[in-house]
This record gives structure tokens, sequence and C-alpha cells, in this order.
């Protein structure tokens, strides 16, 4: 923890930056950029914290830390030609910010990529959680005008366009908006979010042949049908939550 701690002790979150992959052809946009996501970014380090906030175990200098990821984070943020608040995959190095701290930038077009590990739904979460454990209405503010534009701007036909097993996992697919929204309907009360995450469990099982049969080729939790099963097992069935706490989820 004291590591992760030490790595976001400036403002700009320079010591998150990503050293690895610049000729990669797949993750060479992180070189010399701080990634945004939960699965591979800053998001993920700052559930880490709420982690540990949680169970008491968080020193000033981690709220601190919260603190400037969750600064970052909003100024990072955009409106997209969809009118959903929400991230690009790396941060930009000067962001437009506006009086009260929330990034202005509008984009044309939007991403598909909207999932658990990058985009709104999962640094929307984030947000929310570090709003929860610093009481800050500024972030919690938000996160909620985030998550609201997803389950707006939300269409399944482009949202969760794509091939098996991706659009089905929870890194990147329908298992992970799950239960990101169902989340966000228990915790936050978020008008909208229950509606989504019960359209993502009909989702999952209309494909549920396609999913069992992801055995043969991904087994794993974030990415293949392990993961896709356990999260509708625990949505569809109320089965045992504590496993989620892995996921940065509750």
């Amino acid at each position: 923890m004291e590591r992760l701690i030490a790595l976001c002790d400036a403002d700009d979150l320079g010591r998150l930056r990503v050293g690895e992959y610049r000729d990669d052809p797949v993750r060479g946009f992180n070189y010399g950029r701080v990634n945004t996501g939960v699965g591979n970014g800053v998001s993920g380090v700052a559930l880490a914290l709420v982690a540990a906030a949680d169970i008491g175990a968080l020193p000033g200098s981690g709220r601190a830390a919260l603190r400037r990821i969750g600064r970052w984070l909003i100024a990072q943020s955009f409106v997209d030609g969809r009118g959903m608040r929400t991230w690009a995959p790396v941060g930009r190095d000067d962001p437009p910010v506006a009086a009260d701290g929330v990034g202005t930038a509008r984009i044309r077009g939007a991403s598909c990529r909207q999932a658990w590990c990058h985009g709104t739904p999962g640094i929307a979460w984030t947000l929310w959680e570090i709003a929860r454990v610093l009481g800050d209405a500024t972030l919690r503010g938000v996160a909620v005008e985030a998550a609201a534009s997803f389950i707006a701007a939300f269409d399944g036909d482009f949202h969760l366009a794509g091939h098996y097993p991706d659009k089905v996992g929870i890194c990147h697919g329908a298992a992970g908006l799950m239960l990101l929204f169902d989340a966000f309907h228990r915790h936050a009360d978020l008008p909208g979010a229950r509606a989504l995450s019960e359209f993502c469990a009909a989702f999952l099982v209309a494909r549920l042949d396609r999913v069992v049969a992801g055995t043969g080729t991904d087994h794993t939790l974030l990415t293949g049908s392990t993961g896709a099963l356990a999260a509708l097992l625990t949505h569809g069935h109320d089965g045992n939550r504590s496993w989620l706490r892995a996921l940065g989820l509750r």
C-alpha cells in the first residue's frame, strides 16, 4: 500500500506514467501516459486504496492520494458525441478544465469501449467510492452524472457489439456492466441502474450456450466464461458477494 500511495504523490500523477510498450502495436498508446482505467490504470490504484480504507488501514497520506486521483480524473473527463461524460484510455497532458474543475472538452464521435476496465462505467464507480471514503460531494456529483449519462446513452447494439468472449466477460463486456450497475443500484440508488443491470443479465442468459462453450477457450475470471458465469450466479441467485472485492465492487 505504501508503494501505491508514493506513486500518487504529485497532482499530475506523473509517477504512474507507463514506461513500457513504446513500440508495442497493441499497448503502445500507454507509453509515457497515465492509464485511466480500473484494470490497468489509476482507477485500479484508487479502488485498492478504498479497500484499505474500508478495513481501517489507510493512513492520512492515502486519503491525500485518493483526493489527488479524484481531482485528476474529473479534470480528464469530457462529454462525447453521445452526450456521455467519459474518459479516454489514457490521460491528456493538458486537459481543458472549467472553473469547477471538471474537464469540458467535447469530442465528436463516441467509443463503444465502455466497460468495467475502462471508460465511464468503471471510472464513475471509482469516483463514487473515492467520494464515499472522503465524504466529497463534488466527486460524488461527477460520479452520479457520469453513470447517469452512460445509462441515458447506452445502446446494446453499440456498446455490446463485438466478438466472444470479449463482450460477455467482466473486463470488457456485459458481465462487468451487470455487476457495476447492480452496485450503483444497491449503493447509490441510481435511477435506471437496476434496469441496465437486468438488461445485461438477460443479454448473458440469451447467450448462455456460447458463454458455457467459452470454457474451452477462455475460462479466466476477467475475460472468460468463469467470470461471466460467476457474475450471473451472484446477480441472479443472490450469491456470496465477497468475491466482488477483487473487482473493486460490493
